[in-house]
């Protein structure tokens, strides 16, 4: 059974602004479960605010998708 379905956008640029602003490590960290920034953290780099972007979209979409939201 579907409950919802959901979409969301997370344009990189706000990503890179946290990573220059408070780094890789500590923005990562600062926004998404230890878990998510380990698995993140732990890939290629090079891409980084790209991977950030998608990860809090899908996140934002599911919670848009079963009615939770994620404020």
């Amino acid at each position: 059974m579907i409950l919802g379905l959901g979409t969301d956008l997370c344009p990189p640029s706000r990503w890179r602004h946290l990573i220059d602003r408070f780094g890789a490590e500590k923005g990562a960290r600062r926004i998404l479960h230890p878990e998510e920034a380990d698995y993140l953290l732990g890939g290629n780099r090079e891409r980084l605010p790209e991977r950030l972007a998608g990860r809090w979209a899908l996140r934002e979409a599911f919670g848009k998708a079963l009615g939770t939201g994620l404020d």
